[in-house]
């Protein structure tokens, strides 16, 4: 042990090492965990963001190009461009082809590029914590670790640890990846130009100001948890920095000061909250759980989180999480009401501690930082392992710091091997997921059998199944992710589907149940995808489908709680509908329908104005036309190549016209 102890340290006082030998360890362990799932292949929401948005596709650099890949998607506030344009890049550098392969292996690129970036961040903060000359407690004389091995443990356990690897092998979560390398970027900076202001240096603050305000937009045009930037900045800045000063001068406030501050923060506080939630509570319509119900349960997934993080199993991992008990009240289940009473008590702890333990602190603000967007207010599904990727270095800090600690208080030098029994666990479990993502078989199976009360799992399973031509299991699995989840039509969809496929006839009491969902149940993303899949398919092989399409289209229409997005998207099935049934008037009426009740969805104005050219109808044509071209202007999809192709088939025949 103290032999092994020697060698690093000799090792880490090197320059050579902390240049090139250092980071290649750091890259080399890095990849070797996930290496096995490069293998794997796109995966749910893969496809509609990045395998069918054909704006990827970009055949040039061109502006136009660049700029149409970097806004074709919606999520999010600024429909996060910059991560969108790096999936074009990649379709662009695989030579026109979206190879699963390429765009995972950009992906671990970013992540190890993330642990070099953790290593030098946290390289700086010690450093500057020696520099500073703290307390036995924060960095012990008996821990004999310098800096650079100390920010190597942090970087190390953190890039290993498995709740990471759908932020490495689910390539759609590269905008959580590439939105925390430009976070980590601004914190180097702040870092930096924070100990160049201590050590009276001009630049300092130019650092900090160009280099969080320049890395905090690019964070945040990747995805918007970069906002979280400055919050990650005060956390350190209090536990590190400034927290004797800040400290003590609470300490000099008379107790009237204390309240009038306090009561401020409160009422800001309340007041932000109040607007937050006005702008909130409409979209949580299209979820299964209310706003209240949401930040119960959301207490205690932070736990359930920090669990995977520290002790992980490797079971408990999955992609969705949809299986975790929504908290109806402070009681129901009970874990919530202490749940709850767990993090008012951390929190105190952290702040009643600044003084003695820092690191412990700083790593207790960092994690609940990282979860302030996901997982408090905004509607979104309850939990994801990805919303752990900048949050958990917090815990990474604070095993490093208790180990060091442990070992002084008790004078044990050997309490140093819980560091590698941790790696141990941590590279273990991320290899054999890494494993199991590497085949589609492998991930859905592993998914359906240790989750088996995730709806998602089940249908993830299923939609296997019935790929391979293995209608009967598809069958069955999507008839339990129906029963999981029983105010959604989609599954029961997906059986008609599998059914059409074998040219099998309809089930009447299925048919009903669509309906009964259809009518009252929820509209999901999903409901909307799986229609959108089925009117794709009625041209083909799902042509029985087509009168089932209508019943259920007319009766998601006669629903008095649809928006208008959706009035607009069901119309426009209709009328693709009864074009493939021959009834063109039909089909013109349902697609002004769609246009009336939402003029910035594009594709009715595209097949309109084509029915119009075949019925050589070119004046309503050109009509339709010009209105599709100024809305197309203004849209974040535009359909610019759809627009001169009908442009030059109404020249062509307006000149045969006259030729006549």
């Amino acid at each position: 042990m103290i032999f092994a102890k020697n060698i690093l340290n000799k090792l880490v006082k090197n320059k050579w090492s902390n240049a090139i030998i250092l980071p290649a360890f750091i890259v080399s362990f890095g990849a070797a965990v996930y290496l096995p799932g490069l293998s794997g292949p796109f995966l749910f929401d893969d496809r509609t963001n990045i395998l069918e948005n054909h704006y990827l596709k970009i055949e040039s650099l061109d502006r136009e190009s660049l700029v149409n890949a970097a806004f074709s998607v919606n999520s999010g506030l600024l429909r996060r461009p910059v991560s969108m344009l790096s999936f074009a890049l990649n379709y662009y550098a695989s030579g026109g082809s979206f190879t699963a392969f390429h765009f995972k292996i950009t992906n671990l690129a970013i992540h190890l590029i993330n642990g070099l970036l953790v290593f030098w961040l946290f390289g700086l903060i010690f450093s500057s914590i020696l520099q500073k000359n703290y307390p036995s407690s924060v960095m012990p004389e008996s821990w004999q670790l310098n800096a650079t091995t100390s920010a190597l443990i942090v970087s190390i356990l953190w890039l290993i640890n498995p709740i990471q690897l759908t932020s490495v092998l689910y390539v759609v979560q590269r905008m959580t990846s590439l939105s925390a390398l430009f976070v980590l970027l601004g914190l180097i900076c702040y870092v930096t130009g924070r100990m160049a202001i201590r050590n009276k240096r001009k630049y300092g603050l130019w650092v900090i100001l160009i280099g969080t305000s320049t890395f905090g937009v690019l964070g945040i045009l990747s995805k918007e948890n970069a906002v979280l930037l400055p919050l990650f900045i005060l956390s350190i800045e209090i536990a590190l920095f400034s927290r004797v000063r800040l400290l003590a001068y609470w300490d000099q406030l008379t107790i009237q000061k204390k309240y009038i501050a306090t009561t401020v923060v409160i009422v800001i506080s309340a007041t932000l909250l109040l607007w937050a939630t006005y702008y909130i509570l409409p979209s949580y319509g299209n979820r299964p759980f209310s706003l209240s119900e949401r930040l119960l349960t959301e207490s205690r997934v932070l736990f359930y989180y920090l669990y995977l993080i520290v002790l992980p199993q490797l079971y408990e991992f999955g992609v969705f999480h949809d299986d975790i008990i929504i908290s109806k009240n402070l009681i129901s289940p009970l874990t919530t009401l202490l749940s709850i009473a767990g993090i008012i008590t951390i929190l105190t702890f952290a702040v009643i501690c600044l003084r003695k333990l820092p690191l412990v602190s700083l790593g207790i603000f960092w994690f609940f930082t990282g979860h302030l967007i996901e997982s408090t207010l905004l509607p979104l599904e309850i939990a994801h392992e990805h919303r752990n990727y900048l949050a958990s270095i917090g815990p990474m800090l604070i095993i490093l710091n208790l180990v060091a600690i442990a070992a002084h208080k008790t004078g044990r030098k050997v309490v140093f091997l819980i560091i590698p029994l941790f790696a141990l666990l941590f590279s273990v479990n991320t290899s054999l997921r890494s494993w199991h993502w590497s085949d589609s078989f492998g991930l859905y199976s592993f998914e359906a059998e240790n989750h088996p009360d995730s709806a998602r799992a089940q249908a993830g399973l299923g939609s296997f199944y019935a790929k391979i031509g293995d209608f009967d299991k598809a069958t069955i699995l999507m008839r339990r992710a129906s029963v999981l989840r029983p105010a959604e039509a989609a599954d029961l969809i997906n059986i008609n589907i599998i059914a059409s496929w074998q040219d099998k006839k309809q089930s009447p009491t299925l048919r009903n149940e669509i309906k009964s969902r259809l009518r009252t149940g929820r509209i999901s993303h999903l409901t909307n995808q799986t229609l959108s899949y089925v009117g794709n398919c009625i041209a083909s092989n799902c042509a029985s489908l087509r009168n089932e399409l209508v019943i259920w289209l007319s009766t998601l229409l006669s629903r008095s709680d649809i928006n208008q997005k959706n009035t607009s998207f069901y119309y426009y099935g209709l009328a693709n509908v009864r074009l493939l049934q021959g009834q063109t008037k039909t089909a013109i009426s349902k697609l002004e329908s769609a246009i009336n009740a939402n003029s910035a969805y594009l594709l009715p104005y595209i097949v309109l104005t084509d029915i119009y050219i075949k019925l050589g109808q070119l004046d309503k044509a050109k009509i339709i036309l010009s209105g599709l071209q100024k809305i197309s202007a203004a849209s974040y999809q535009p359909r610019s190549q759809e627009i001169k192709i009908l442009n030059k088939r109404i020249q062509s025949l307006t000149a045969r016209q006259k030729g006549k």
